[in-house]
């Protein structure tokens, strides 16, 4: 990372989460933390401008934050090409992924809600760019609004991109928030109409890996191999914080009695990513514990199938309100998104109240890699970056516009000073509504 120093940060999470047993041990309000990288560029001025943008990143499920760590290179690289200042770029694990998981390992369970993340993510907002990309007006550091005192003065630009399965963090970020993030970008979004599913099962593929070597040299000769079709320096990140040695929780000597000494394993369980993909339901619907366990399961779709994931659903519903602008970024080889669901992707977005305006005021627009996978990201990084790149100038430019607007404008709703409603405002407020003939107050 010659572009940039980096400085990692560990942060208290979600105290209470939408599903009962989130937790393996302890009190289901126990304490979790993420670990967190802030990627600061060593060439960016101090103080840095005011007009910076701050980008917020969430990370693809089973994948370690770090192997985004070449797209930051290079889509810097395009953003000084576009005289566009970067403040900086943070993303953390998920607190059952990667370095997090390490810190809360003890307390993890079977139960994974999306919401959660974005429930915490509140406290990490700016700018998200692998799994889900927002850019948006919002504090020089994100952490500031965990503790404003410890960090910098809030400043008015901020970005973030998200990618998969994450996608409806951000969503659903923006929905609780909506000036919070001013673009979003999300890459291969798991997002689906209500009753609709995948042709497949997701978690089939983690439940399933290979995730137990005897050697190092083993579990790199099989990944290389798994991952052939990504980019070289991807790999060798996946390889430096995708797995770690043994004795684990889940793997030691107990476990494994004939565990060999240089036996390595996933830094992320196979099993937290299969939980990540669904939710199951292994109660019989006679036990009468659906809404109990399960609240936001729509059991019309999801009880045949004996397993869900309706925050998806959530998002879908959110997008006519979504108020960022959004970039929304596909592989055409991914089995994710069809192209009629690309298509309602777009039409569906910031088209209702509250909303951006849409395609058609040029605020939702998508882009396809041909032959691309659902790990795009991974795959073709300059692609990405210089994608990634445009969108934000587009975004950035628009944004400028607006800021220099509303630093000229003076509000007609009150006088000067903002202590008394001016005139027009006043008749307004006491005027009658049509037809009505409300009692005075007295």
């Amino acid at each position: 990372m010659g572009s940039f120093k980096i400085i990692e940060h560990v942060l208290a999470g979600q105290h209470i989460r939408e599903h009962p047993h989130t937790l393996g041990t302890g009190r289901q309000e126990g304490l979790l933390h993420i670990a967190i990288k802030q990627y600061i560029p060593i060439d960016r001025p101090e103080p840095a401008p005011d007009n910076a943008i701050t980008i917020v990143a969430l990370h693809a499920n089973g994948i370690p934050k770090e192997l985004y760590e070449p797209l930051w290179e290079t889509l810097y690289d395009h953003l000084k090409q576009k005289s566009i200042p970067l403040r900086g770029i943070w993303i953390a694990d998920t607190a059952n992924h990667g370095a997090s998981y390490q810190i809360c390992l003890i307390t993890h369970a079977t139960c994974c809600t999306w919401s959660t993340v974005s429930e915490t993510r509140c406290h990490v907002p700016s700018l998200v760019l692998p799994i889900a990309w927002v850019v948006r007006n919002c504090s020089s550091d994100p952490l500031s609004l965990q503790n404003p005192s410890a960090f910098h003065t809030p400043s008015q630009t901020s970005a973030a991109s998200v990618f998969s399965l994450h996608s409806h963090h951000s969503v659903n970020l923006a929905t609780i928030h909506p000036r919070l993030l001013s673009t979003i970008i999300l890459v291969e979004p798991v997002i689906f109409a209500d009753g609709w599913h995948p042709p497949f099962n997701p978690a089939r593929f983690a439940a399933k890996r290979h995730d137990l070597w005897d050697s190092r040299e083993a579990a790199e000769t099989d990944l290389r191999q798994s991952c052939r079709k990504w980019d070289p320096r991807v790999v060798e990140l996946f390889l430096r914080y995708g797995i770690r040695p043994v004795p684990t929780l889940l793997y030691n000597n107990e476990t494994e009695p004939d565990l060999p000494p240089g036996a390595v394993t996933l830094t992320t369980t196979k099993y937290q990513e299969m939980w990540q993909y669904n939710l199951a339901n292994v109660e019989p619907e006679s036990a009468g514990l659906d809404h109990l366990l399960l609240p936001d399961w729509d059991t019309k779709f999801a009880r045949p199938l004996g397993y869900a994931r309706p925050e998806c659903c959530a998002a879908m519903r959110n997008l006519p309100s979504l108020r960022p602008s959004v970039l929304f970024v596909y592989g055409s080889r991914s089995p994710w998104a069809s192209p009629d669901l690309q298509t309602l992707h777009v039409s569906s977005t910031g088209v209702g109240t509250g909303g951006s305006g849409g395609i058609e005021h040029g605020k939702v627009k998508k882009a396809v890699l041909e032959k691309g996978s659902h790990v795009l990201l991974l795959e073709d990084v300059d692609w990405s970056a210089q994608t990634v790149a445009e969108w934000v100038q587009q975004w950035f430019q628009g944004w400028l516009a607006d800021e220099r607007l509303l630093a000229g404008y003076q509000s007609k709703r009150s006088e000067p000073g903002m202590l008394k409603a001016s005139e027009v405002g006043l008749q307004i407020s006491i005027a009658k509504a049509p037809g009505s003939r409300p009692k005075e107050k007295l």
